[in-house]
This record gives structure tokens, C-alpha cells and sequence, in this order.
């Protein structure tokens, strides 16, 4: 097994998403299509919820904040 050096650049997570629309475009083909899908009927269902990365995951908001999707599972 390869041991990473702290400090190596390979070491490192990248930079968060800082719109719905970037970390959409960071996920696997069938996560995006799927979540693109939801994200299309919470548009219609709530259209002037605001759209927001929230702990690293898109969410809206409106009367309060619910999530959108994530492609990880927390356990």
C-alpha cells in the first residue's frame, strides 16, 4: 500500500462546492441525472425556495431548510 506524506497534494479533499450547480457537476453521471430530476420537482413544488450549499450539500430554503440530495452515505 502506498503511504501519503502530509503535505502531499494528493492528500488533500478538494475545495467544496460553492453552488448546487458545482457539485452537481462533481457527481457520477446516474447521481446527477437522478438528482437533477429532484432538483426539478422542488423547483415546481416550491419556486421561491432559494437554492444553497449547506454542510457541504445542496439544501433550499424556504419556511426553514430541508435537503436536497447527497451522493454519500452517512452512517
Amino acid at each position: 500500500m502506498k503511504k501519503i506524506k502530509p503535505g502531499n497534494t494528493s492528500a488533500k479533499k478538494s475545495a467544496p462546492a460553492q453552488t448546487v450547480d458545482n457539485y452537481l457537476a462533481a457527481l457520477p453521471e446516474e447521481a446527477r441525472a437522478t438528482l437533477e430530476k429532484l432538483r426539478k420537482v422542488v423547483k415546481a413544488a416550491a419556486p421561491k425556495a432559494t437554492e444553497v450549499i449547506s454542510y457541504q450539500i445542496p439544501m433550499y430554503k424556504h419556511h426553514g431548510m430541508f435537503i436536497l440530495a447527497t451522493n454519500e452515505v452517512h452512517t
